[in-house]
């Protein structure tokens, strides 16, 4: 917790002036920071990458991977030919990152004193930057305002971005770390200790923009204010989580009650959907794989090599593989605009189909194909071709699937047929069942004797009794794991 100050009034933040965490202050550039105190700064961009924006430009030394000019594009400002449509997101400008820092200044060491807020106080002139060349511009995704954590609850940390690679008027989002970047001064605010002060402006982002987003909401109406509800018009609404067991139960069983129509629509709508999920998209416990379906983002050499892991578990078939040709097969289809979206059931297709491409031609198959584009289109369109369409194509099981299911079914087969046998023995054995009393009627009827050949009588009855119960017992089990065999039965599992 920080430490209380004597100072009662608020003390303003330097408007002309961005401070990193550590109070090292920088001159705001001009472009699209010129109106940074009279309105929130928003831009389009494409979707971010996980790799660090530092090791991107160290990966490549080409001059046209910083921005040229702070002035927004018209792609930035949402003005982009409809002919050339462009996947985008919005994004907010939190600060900048100097490219260059004078070697008399480290401002990764601590400027202002501890117990000292940061931004308040003017430093003197030889210990403010100038930013030149002009520095990178660090950004906030919008949409992760009204997003939700892993626990449900809204998301309370925010990823900063360096825009990098500016191609058609449109930058790349890179990761970056809180320490490196100079904020703005409506992003920052009095904290004192240095270890709260990432998290305080990281909330002062968070209420920024999230009345940026609320600015829509309507007025809070006469009842509401009797009742103090809705006060706080700052906190956003998320939508629930929703549960598709849960809904078709609801509209299955509501229908039944109501007749109504439009709940067999709605029906068919969740259906529609989760048809839709099951076509295009692997389980969710194969993250690699969905990252490389949903091709949302560049695919890493880390989750190439998770996901041949998730491919070798699921089809053992696939272990030639390699992690170049995943890497590759990737890029080619991220490179066509709008990218390829690969069905779930064609995934198995076109990767053995894309790695036989790709080690049969020299050099990564550029040699014989114009661009991995070319070569993944190609790919993709034969494997649609040849494969049957979901209604009408059996389950993909790969050769440890069908052993294990092979072994459970013989298995089976022999409890089945031991049970049997079982029965056939205790008949012999115990002669006919049928029609026993229970134990207690067969102690009242021989209770009264004392000889000793009604008592082995009275025993043989009970015992017949104990083994018919133990035979029902035996042929509700056998019926069902009949049921179970009748259901391998159709895998067809002796084909090969």
């Amino acid at each position: 917790m920080d430490r209380p100050r004597k100072e009662t009034n608020k003390q303003e933040q330097i408007s002309d002036l961005a401070f990193n965490l550590n109070g090292w202050a920088s001159q705001i550039p001009g472009g699209m920071f010129r109106d940074h105190l009279s309105e929130i700064i928003r831009l389009k961009a494409r979707g971010v990458s996980t790799m660090p924006y530092k090791v991107e430009l160290d990966r490549d030394q080409r001059p046209g991977k910083p921005r040229d000019s702070l002035e927004k594009t018209k792609a930035e400002n949402d003005e982009i030919d409809s002919d050339n449509p462009e996947i985008t997101f919005t994004y907010i400008v939190v600060g900048f990152i100097p490219r260059d820092v004078p070697s008399h200044l480290d401002v990764s060491k601590q400027y202002t004193g501890k117990q000292k807020p940061v931004g308040v106080d003017r430093p003197a002139d030889e210990d403010i930057l100038t930013p030149t060349p002009d520095p990178h511009v660090v950004v906030t995704k919008e949409e992760s305002t009204s997003a939700t954590n892993a626990a449900g609850g809204p998301r309370k940390a925010f990823k900063l971005w360096v825009l990098l690679n500016p191609t058609r008027g449109l930058c790349t989002p890179f990761g970056t770390s809180a320490p490196q970047v100079f904020y703005l001064p409506r992003f920052r605010n009095e904290t004192t200790q240095k270890n709260n002060r990432s998290a305080n402006w990281n909330k002062k982002i968070m209420e920024v923009v999230t009345r940026s987003i609320s600015t829509t909401a309507t007025a809070i109406t006469p009842k509401q204010e009797r009742y103090k509800r809705a006060r706080d018009l700052a906190i956003p609404v998320v939508e629930p989580q929703q549960s598709f067991i849960n809904e078709v139960l609801a509209l299955t069983t509501g229908f039944a009650a109501s007749k109504e129509p439009w709940m067999l629509q709605e029906l068919k709508e969740t259906l529609a959907l989760a048809q839709e999920d099951f076509a295009y998209r692997p389980p969710p416990e194969n993250e690699a794989m969905y990252t490389f379906v949903e091709c949302e983002q560049k695919f890493t050499l880390d989750e190439a090599m998770q996901m041949k892991q998730e491919l070798i578990r699921i089809w053992p078939e696939l272990n030639c593989i390699t992690e170049q040709s995943i890497l590759q097969l990737n890029q080619g289809l991220t490179e066509r605009e709008p990218f390829i979206l690969i069905e779930y059931h064609l995934l198995r297709g076109f990767l053995m189909e894309g790695h036989f491409r790709l080690t049969e031609s020299k050099d990564g198959g550029r040699n014989r194909w114009n661009s991995l584009r070319d070569l993944v289109e190609d790919v993709y369109s034969n494997v649609k071709r040849i494969t049957p369409p979901v209604v009408s194509m059996p389950s993909i099981m790969g050769y440890g699937d069908k052993l294990l299911l092979k072994a459970i079914k013989n298995k089976l087969q022999e409890i089945v047929d031991a049970g049997r046998k079982m029965d056939t023995d205790l008949k012999k054995s115990a002669g006919d069942m049928t029609g026993t009393d229970l134990p207690v009627h067969i102690w009242e009827r021989f209770s009264e004797s004392m000889d000793i050949d009604v008592a082995k009588m009275a025993f043989l009855q009970v015992t017949r009794w104990v083994v018919a119960e133990i035979q029902q017992k035996h042929e509700a089990l056998e019926k069902k794991v009949q049921d179970i065999l009748n259901l391998l039965d159709k895998l067809k599992l002796d084909q090969e």
